[in-house]
């Protein structure tokens, strides 16, 4: 689409140019420079088709990290003959 684009504007502004040529040869009061207010538009038309569009950034997903595990110990505290006086339980 972007060429089609460009080669009609080029075209046009082309076609103008072509037709400066006529008005100097039967017309002497007229400028001879109709052609350059054509092709500055055109150029400038052109480069605005043709420039490369910016490209955003690619989005990556990543899987969350799972949380760290507290290290936890259990403590049993007991007598001499096996019966359990407490428990604990740390964690760091």
């Amino acid at each position: 689409m972007k060429k089609l684009a460009v080669l009609l504007l080029l075209a046009l502004s082309t076609s103008a140019w072509a037709g400066g040529n006529y008005y100097h040869r039967h017309h002497r009061s007229m400028h001879q420079h109709y052609w350059v207010a054509p092709a500055i538009i055109g150029g400038v038309v052109t480069y605005a088709l043709t420039r490369p569009q910016p490209v955003p950034p690619p989005v990556y997903y990543t899987q969350p990290y799972p949380a760290p595990q507290p290290q936890c110990t259990r403590y049993v505290y007991q007598d001499q003959y096996g019966n359990t006086l407490r428990e604990e339980v740390r964690c760091n």
